[in-house]
């Protein structure tokens, strides 16, 4: 989301502490950056954040709202990340996504996994049908170390082959 707000140039509205030389618009931009968020968000969320006109209170607002650190939040990813599977025929992009997703979130709320066992539960969520090529992948791994790059990269290499 911040890459987006450096792209459409809303970035200072929140970024900075104090208003920049030069920007004699600083009410003007940080309107726009609100209606701009505004447009993205729930109508249920919308009621709370929609009289907010400064940049920095809206974005502090839309955090405490969607990524709170509570131990439910955490449970519910956790739970989310455990019953994780691929299933055949789908796109395996799809998996991976929903999978990186997951693990993202969890470590915005200090909940982080090191690599080779993020790889390894990336393994862990390919059907039975996958076992021969979890086999191979585990005996090839240099050091035995299944990185999550690695992961991703053979699980989609896999893929292909099978098609």
């Amino acid at each position: 989301m911040e890459d987006l707000f450096y792209v459409k140039g809303f970035h200072l509205p929140v970024f900075s502490i104090e208003k920049p030389d030069g920007k004699d618009e600083w009410s003007l931009l940080h309107r726009q950056f609100c209606g701009y968020i505004r447009q993205w968000v729930d109508d249920n969320v919308l009621n709370h954040v929609s009289s907010v006109t400064h940049a920095l209170s809206l974005w502090t607002k839309l955090e405490e709202l969607y990524a709170r650190k509570t131990g439910n939040n955490k449970l519910f990813l956790f739970k989310q990340l455990m019953s994780s599977k691929y299933s055949d025929g789908s796109p395996m992009t799809d998996h991976l996504n929903n999978f990186q997703g997951i693990i993202n979130q969890l470590s915005v709320m200090n909940l982080a996994f090191d690599d080779e066992i993020q790889g390894l539960w990336l393994h862990d969520t390919l059907l039975n049908s996958w076992e021969t090529f979890r086999t191979s992948l585990s005996n090839s791994a240099p050091n035995g170390i299944i990185s999550m790059d690695l992961a991703k990269s053979s699980v989609l290499n896999e893929e292909l082959r099978r098609k």
